[in-house]
C-alpha cells in the first residue's frame, strides 16, 4: 500500500530552498530501518503470518510539478563468489513494490515544498536475513522512485493520456478503476510457472534472466505490485474538476526518473513471546584420568557480542594427572549454496573459532608428552607439582568468569529453521581441557618406561541458537 498523506504547504516554511528543479525523495522507516520478526511457524510449509514493513517517502519539489507514477519497493539481493572459474554472481531473491500512478492524462500533481506518502510492504516470514561472509552477501535495499517524462520524448499535451484516451471529458476504461489500494498478493502462495509449466527465471541485477534454484526463494518469482490509481495530488478544494485539470495541464512535468534507497536490515528473534533471549545450559560428565567436571553458562540477555558467566569446576583429580589448559570457543560454521545450482550442489562450507576464554596454555603442536617444563593450571605431586588432594576423593579446581562473545563484525546469527536463505549459520559452544596421566599414554594404557603422559583431550560441543539483536534494546 502506498497512500497520500499530506500537501507541501505544512512542511514548506521549515524546509531550506531546493539546490535545483530535481525532486528530492527521502525514505522515513522506524527502529533505524532495523525489522525484527518472529522465528517462522509452520517449518516446511508455506508462510503464513507474514510482518508489515511501514514507513513515509518524503518528497520535495521546488516548485509544481507533475509525474507519471511513483514507486516504492524492497529488495534482497544475494552477491556470490563461488570460486572455480565462476564470475561474481549477483541474484535478486525477493522483491515486493507498491505504486501509486496517475488515472489520467495530467499524471499526479505534486505542490511545491514537501508531500508525504505512507507506504506498507508485505514481507514474508522466511525471508532471508542479511548476512556477510568471505564467499557471499545477502543484503536488502528498501527504494523509491519517481518516474516522469522520459528526457528524450516531447512532452504530451493535455489531449494525450499517458494511461489511455480520454474522450468528452470522461476517462476511459482503463483510467477509471477503483483508487482503492489492493494487498500484495500472498507470499505463501505456489511459484508462479510459466507456459510450458517450468519455473519462471527470476531476473538478476542487471535484469538478465537468470535461472534460480527454486528451494532458495522465499516468494514468487515473478515480482509482486500494488497499484493505486489517483486522479491528481493533491487535490485542491477551491478547484472545479475542469478548471484543475487546465491548471494541472499547464503544469511542467518531471524529467527523467528519479531515486533514493536505503539499507534495511532483516533479523529474528528465536524467542516465541517476542521478548528477550536468555542462555541457561549446563554440562557435566566424568572422564578417566581428568576425573568429575561441570560447566554453568548464564547470559540474561543472551546475543551477538552478549556478557556471559562462566563456572567450570573439577573434582576427583588425581595426584599423577596435570590439566594444562582449560578453554571454551565459540565455533561459528557456514554452508552457501548458489541460488543457480541444483539443490545439494556444490557447496561453499566453513568454520571459524572464537576463543572466548582460555586458563592456561596448551602445549605446542607435535609436542606429545609434554612434561613439567610447561605451564599447568593444575599439576599433582605423582606428576611432579605441587597440587595436593583437597578430600579424600582427590584434588579440585574451580574456575569462574564473565567472559564476552565477539561482535557483529565478526559473528553472523544463527539461521532459524524455517528460514529460506542461501546462506545457512550454525553455532557450538565448545569446549577443551588439555592434560595428561604420568606414566599413561593419550590412549589411558600403562607405559612400558613410566614418564610424562601422553596428551589428551576432553571436548565437548554444546550447539547453541545466537541471535542478533536485543529485540528490548
Amino acid at each position: 500500500m502506498l497512500r497520500y498523506l499530506s500537501p507541501g504547504k505544512g512542511r514548506e516554511g521549515a524546509l531550506s530552498p531546493l539546490p535545483s528543479d530535481a525532486p528530492v525523495l527521502k525514505l522515513h522507516v522506524t527502529n533505524w530501518g532495523v525489522l525484527i520478526l518472529p522465528a517462522p511457524e509452520n517449518v516446511g510449509e508455506d508462510p503464513r503470518d507474514d510482518t508489515l514493513l511501514h514507513g513515509e517517502l518524503d518528497v520535495r519539489v521546488s516548485g509544481p510539478r507533475r509525474c507519471k507514477r511513483i514507486r516504492v519497493g524492497l529488495r534482497s539481493i544475494i552477491r556470490l563468489d563461488m570460486g572455480g572459474g565462476r564470475k561474481i554472481e549477483e541474484d535478486v531473491l525477493f522483491e515486493r513494490k507498491v505504486e501509486i500512478i496517475g488515472a489520467s492524462t495530467d499524471g499526479i500533481w505534486l505542490a511545491p515544498g514537501s508531500q508525504r506518502f505512507a507506504f506498507t510492504i508485505i514481507i514474508p516470514s522466511n525471508l532471508a536475513v542479511h548476512d556477510t561472509h568471505s564467499n557471499g552477501k545477502i543484503s536488502h535495499e528498501l527504494y523509491a522512485e519517481l518516474e516522469g517524462m522520459p528526457e528524450d520524448l516531447p512532452r504530451p499535451a493535455s489531449s494525450s493520456s499517458l494511461f489511455g484516451m480520454r474522450r468528452s471529458g470522461k476517462r476511459s476504461p482503463s483510467s477509471a478503476r477503483s483508487a482503492s489500494a489492493s494487498r500484495a498478493p500472498s507470499p505463501s502462495r505456489a511459484p508462479r510457472r510459466g507456459l510450458s509449466g517450468a519455473v519462471s527465471p527470476a531476473p538478476g541485477i542487471d535484469g538478465a534472466q537468470q535461472p534460480i534454484n527454486p528451494a532458495l526463494l522465499a516468494s514468487e518469482y515473478s515480482f509482486t505490485v500494488t497499484r493505486q490509481e489517483v486522479p491528481y495530488l493533491p487535490r485542491i478544494p477551491s478547484y472545479e474538476d475542469t478548471n484543475f485539470t487546465d491548471h494541472a495541464s499547464q503544469t511542467p512535468w518531471v524529467t527523467g526518473t528519479h531515486r533514493s534507497k536505503k539499507h534495511i536490515m532483516i533479523v529474528y528473534n528465536p524467542n516465541p513471546l517476542g521478548t528477550t533471549n536468555e542462555l541457561h545450559d549446563r554440562a557435566d560428565g566424568q572422564v578417566p584420568g581428568l576425573g568429575k567436571w561441570e560447566m554453568t553458562m548464564v547470559s540474561d540477555v543472551w546475543t551477538i557480542c552478549a556478557l556471559m558467566n562462566l563456572k567450570f569446576v573439577v573434582t576427583g583429580i588425581q595426584p599423577s594427572t596435570t590439566i594444562f589448559a582449560v578453554r571454551l570457543a565459540l565455533a561459528q560454521s557456514w554452508a552457501i549454496i548458489s541460488p543457480r545450482d541444483e539443490e545439494g550442489a556444490n557447496r561453499l562450507t566453513g568454520t571459524r573459532s572464537f576463543a572466548i576464554f582460555e586458563s592456561g596454555k596448551r602445549p605446542p603442536v607435535g609436542h606429545h608428552y609434554p612434561d613439567k617444563h610447561y605451564a599447568a593450571v593444575w599439576r599433582g605431586t605423582g606428576a611432579g607439582g605441587k597440587d595436593k588432594a583437597t578430600s579424600e576423593d582427590g584434588g579440585e579446581i574451580k574456575l569462574s568468569a564473565t567472559v564476552r562473545l565477539p561482535t557483529d563484525e565478526h559473528v553472523r546469527p544463527t539461521t532459524l529453521p524455517g528460514v529460506v536463505t542461501p546462506i545457512t549459520v550454525t553455532h557450538n559452544l565448545v569446549l577443551e581441557v588439555f592434560f595428561s596421566v604420568w606414566g599413561e599414554d593419550d590412549r589411558g594404557e600403562a607405559m612400558k618406561l613410566p614418564g610424562p603422559g601422553g596428551l589428551r583431550m576432553l571436548r565437548v560441543s554444546r550447539p547453541i541458537t545466537l541471535p542478533s539483536v536485543n529485540p528490548n534494546s
